[in-house]
């Protein structure tokens, strides 16, 4: 489970039970936000507000990538006023799932939020990852001018996604115990590294794990797509 803490300046609002900005749907206090393996930890509304097309996709593509009710909110939320200032509706949810998945901090990497948006629309949405953020790039420039603006992640967020990329790997591989003490170890180890924030999350993790799974936590965790 990932720990999602955020505040905002405006006055939140009581929704479904969680306390959350209306206007930038960011949540108070801390809410526990499951894995991507743990898919059947949320409870997801079927919310109708905005084109009735973006709630059907976003709702898919938040049951793919495991997210919470809150998020949903937010996505159809930005991804309805992108497609109003004329974004295709690709690359709005694309846009919009990034910019939840930050300003929430739940751990999701694009590659996880392609690869659910291949399996919701059965395309391939870009031919290679440099396709993808190019596509990304434009989206997000009218985003800026609509005021959303998607945060640079930490180190401590990439960590947390990497975690939950190599889960199921790890835990076959060894077992959960070895897993929970390779998670306590890499976040008391990244603390020393300085490095760029995917790079030290990376390293927590290669550094702490048993010789038998680095060759395939290398390849896994390098990768254009771990951003």
């Amino acid at each position: 489970m990932s720990l999602v803490c955020a505040g905002c300046m405006v006055t939140a609002t009581d929704v479904d039970g969680e306390y959350i900005c209306v206007k930038c749907g960011k949540v108070f206090g801390s809410v526990e936000v499951a894995g991507m393996e743990e898919t059947h930890s949320h409870y997801i509304s079927h919310i109708e507000h905005g084109s009735k097309q973006i709630s059907k996709h976003a709702h898919k593509l938040v049951i793919a990538l495991n997210l919470p009710d809150f998020a949903l909110k937010t996505i159809i939320r930005i991804a309805d006023e992108m497609v109003q200032e004329k974004v295709t509706q690709k690359q709005a949810l694309l846009f919009a799932i990034l910019y939840a998945c930050r300003e929430h901090h739940i751990p999701r990497l694009l590659g996880n939020i392609l690869e659910a948006m291949r399996q919701v629309y059965g395309i391939q949405i870009a031919e290679s990852p440099a396709s993808l953020l190019k596509m990304l790039n434009k989206t997000t420039k009218k985003a800026y001018e609509l005021g959303y603006r998607i945060r640079s992640p930490d180190k401590y967020y990439y960590l947390k996604a990497y975690l939950a990329k190599i889960q199921s790997l790890v835990i076959n591989g060894t077992s959960k115990e070895y897993y929970e003490y390779l998670k306590t170890r890499a976040f008391k180890t990244i603390e020393r590294f300085d490095t760029d924030p995917s790079h030290a999350a990376r390293d927590a993790i290669i550094c702490n794990t048993c010789r038998v799974l680095q060759g395939q936590l290398k390849r896994i965790l390098v990768s254009d797509l771990n951003v």
